[in-house]
């Protein structure tokens, strides 16, 4: 919908929801394609269902991950156990999908501000994950050997210095890894070659 075809009603209403004018002009102006035609039109790798609630207690995470060889460093262990991921009270399950920002804005620019790449994704009706789904997805996609990596859409998460970050999937070629990836700085941007992880509605 373009702002012409907007009520002044439905136009302060979204300049209320997304924080301001520029904000709402950027997501009226939105040119890309609707969400179910946008899933329909993507590869089966790029879906993914994980399980939530599967660990007890964030130790008994860290320590599923090092027994199948996936590379952490201390940092990304203390982000896990240091009280930032809420671990779900029961097993479920919830599906992901893996977009690039280009994907998400129906434009192409060579960078994305975190916040746009957020503000679109919601706009599609796609949802943030809860900052579990981060090393739960390393741990369902542990044999996967491609090299691209994936940055899991959530709220960020503060470590024990107080400094935002969101899990970050890969492979080097030899092993799995997660890593914990800095995005203190509002002003961060992120290439059109990141894969980020959003999840799905639920149906």
């Amino acid at each position: 919908m373009s702002a012409a075809h907007m009520t002044i009603k439905q136009l302060t209403r979204l300049v209320d929801v997304v924080g301001g004018p520029a904000a709402a002009l950027d997501l009226v102006n939105h040119t890309g394609t609707t969400l179910p035609d946008l899933l329909a039109s993507l590869p089966p790798e790029r879906f993914v269902r994980i399980r939530l609630g599967d660990f007890e207690t964030p130790g008994d995470f860290v320590a599923a991950l090092t027994s199948v060889h996936i590379k952490l460093d201390e940092q990304t262990a203390d982000l896990i156990v240091g009280g930032g991921v809420q671990l779900h009270p029961r097993a479920t399950e919830t599906d992901l999908v893996f977009l690039y920002p280009d994907e998400l804005s129906g434009s192409s620019t060579s960078k994305y501000p975190r916040e746009r790449i957020y503000r679109h994704a919601r706009w599609m009706g796609l949802r943030l994950c809860p900052a579990e789904a981060g090393p739960q997805l390393r741990l369902t996609l542990r044999d996967r050997t491609e090299r691209q990596s994936v940055i899991v859409a959530s709220d960020p998460i503060l470590d024990k210095r107080n400094c935002s970050r969101l899990f970050w999937i890969g492979h080097d070629g030899k092993d799995p890894w997660l890593s914990g990836l800095n995005c203190s700085d509002h002003d961060e941007f992120y290439a059109r070659t990141h894969l980020w992880a959003f999840r799905l509605p639920a149906a």
